[in-house]
């Protein structure tokens, strides 16, 4: 699997100093650290980091750093809210940040090369080491596959990834919100479809059509995806033969070599191509930085009387919930309502239908909050 990824080219950043965040600024902070062990968790990172991230969305600086760069196809998810009195800074790091705080650094992995959006991590981290009264150094780690940004991810060597990684799909077979913890996104990109115009394709119901008459034909139809969570959408939405590419210009060779490749899909407009036909999907990806997730080893008590515990971040209880909403969705359930309102809805990839990856617990934890709520309806 491969992130999304629009450059692989790494740019400077245009963000002058008067774009660059004082919201926090209050007055200068100073902290000491000592160089003790850090607790292996990233809670307070990623506290810091979703704080002055939401503060460069409330002030506009997110919107005038992709405006400069000349990033296009972007939306925001609204998935935290952009309001700086709701994320406060951490007053006593103890966790990764603090590690961070003690050597200067903040390493992060990805696959494909460093893009101009990956610039963010620079705004993000100058303001957190203001904040603290330290110098953060952002060191970018490369890696061929991106498999490997995973396992770093797991092994520690690694402190987060890019902030370029779509929000659902899957890592090491796994799905990368349930075993890996996501910050804010910062902001998301609205997914666009582009065929060439000789198909006579201007929708995707026009494609889905094309492909399953072909199919009956018994011709394959193949589709290109811009990144491996786009690949990974994909492979819900047709029934065709999907391939993953790093960057917007092999897919468009790709399909120009290719006979059976119909359309390619990626976030952004493809530049106007003219001998494109592009069109909007009604799908947008928030792109966010995962981090190790910690679960917390606390209980909490149901009832005094039975002394029904279970251990905060169990996950068995969501990932039932989300088996059956993925599921409904799969089964169209939710296009037949909307279409039942005369309403047309937009997306948010931030899980993607793949029935392997949304299993129902078989045997719900002793600690979990599903054996407790299955208990409480028996």
């Amino acid at each position: 699997a491969h992130p999304h990824r629009r450059m692989a080219v790494r740019r400077a950043a245009c963000v002058g100093p008067s774009s660059l965040l004082l919201l926090l600024l209050v007055g200068f902070v100073g902290f000491a650290f000592g160089a003790v062990d850090f607790d292996d968790d990233s809670t307070d990172l990623i506290q810091a980091y979703n704080a002055v991230l939401m503060s460069l969305q409330y002030n506009g600086t997110i919107i005038e750093f992709l405006g400069q760069n000349n990033v296009t196809g972007t939306t925001f998810a609204e998935d935290c809210v952009a309001d700086p009195a709701m994320y406060p800074m951490p007053a006593n790091p103890t966790g990764l940040l603090k590690h961070v705080l003690n050597t200067g650094e903040y390493v992060v992995g990805l696959s494909g090369g460093v893009s101009v959006e990956d610039n963010i991590l620079h705004l993000i981290f100058g303001q957190i080491g203001k904040y603290y009264g330290v110098s953060i150094t952002v060191t970018f780690k490369n890696f061929d596959e991106d498999n490997e940004v995973w396992e770093a991810l797991n092994s520690g060597d690694i402190d987060c990834t890019d902030c370029m990684y779509v929000l659902g799909g899957f890592g090491l077979n796994t799905r990368r919100r349930v075993a890996w913890q996501p910050t804010c996104s910062s902001y998301a990109d609205k997914l666009n479809l582009a065929s060439n115009k000789t198909r006579s394709i201007t929708n995707t119901t026009q494609l889905s059509n094309a492909i399953n008459e072909r199919r009956l034909k018994g011709i394959p139809t193949e589709i290109g995806g811009v990144g491996a969570a786009e690949a990974q959408l994909l492979l819900q939405m047709f029934n065709a033969y999907i391939y993953q590419y790093h960057t917007r210009a092999e897919a468009l060779a790709a399909m120009q070599e290719r006979d059976n490749m119909w359309a390619i899909v990626a976030g952004d407009n493809f530049n106007q191509n003219p001998d494109l036909v592009v069109y909007g999907m009604d799908t947008i990806m928030p792109l966010v930085t995962f981090c190790r997730k910690h679960v917390a080893d606390d209980s909490k008590v149901k009832s005094l009387s039975m002394l029904d515990t279970w251990t905060y971040g169990n996950d068995d209880l969501t990932q039932a919930y989300d088996a059956a909403l993925t599921s409904l969705e799969l089964l169209g359930y939710y296009a037949s309502v909307f279409a039942s309102w005369g309403v047309t809805p937009v997306s948010l990839g931030d899980c993607f239908v793949k029935q392997s990856g949304y299993g129902v617990p078989s045997s719900p934890s002793n600690v979990g909050v599903l054996r407790v709520k299955l208990r409480e309806c028996t």
